[in-house]
């Protein structure tokens, strides 16, 4: 997945009832910029287990929507990350997320919101031990699924 370019232009994606398990994924994302405009995702009942996933990302332009999972021992390194939300309608329900042992080092983030109608119904997060590092953010107007709720 190196060097995709990819624009996504209203994406209408409907997720209901997703059960997904994830385990051991060691995935390394170099150059991809993926610029999204108006997505409305609806997300219902989506149960999402991600298990030691080692995820190195560099050069990232890519848009985030629906980061409620339950991350167990989840080490992740973002560089250089520079995501731009334009908006992004996401309806959230029903999202139980539990964070445990997540150990993120977020270096030299530019994030831009513009837009984000964001509705969270029933979220039910459990943060235990979040050691998270921060380091030249420059956010603006943030709705961040991920960040914004474990802070």
């Amino acid at each position: 997945m190196s060097s995709n370019d990819n624009s996504h232009s209203h994406d209408h994606n409907n997720y209901t009832n997703d059960h997904n398990n994830y385990t051991n994924d060691n995935n390394n994302y170099t150059n991809d910029h993926n610029n999204y405009t108006n997505d409305h995702n609806n997300y219902t009942n989506d149960d999402n287990n991600y298990t030691n996933d080692h995820n190195n990302y560099t050069n990232d332009d890519n848009n985030y929507t629906n980061d409620h999972n339950n991350y167990t021992n989840d080490h992740n390194n973002y560089t250089n990350d520079h995501n731009n939300y334009t908006n992004d309608d996401n309806n959230y329900t029903n999202d139980d997320n539990n964070y445990t042992n997540d150990d993120n080092n977020y270096t030299n983030d530019h994030n831009n919101y513009t837009n984000d109608h964001i509705n969270y119904t029933n979220d039910h997060n459990n943060y235990t031990n979040d050691h998270n590092n921060n380091n030249n953010n420059n956010n603006g107007n943030n709705y961040d699924c991920a960040d914004n709720n474990k802070n």
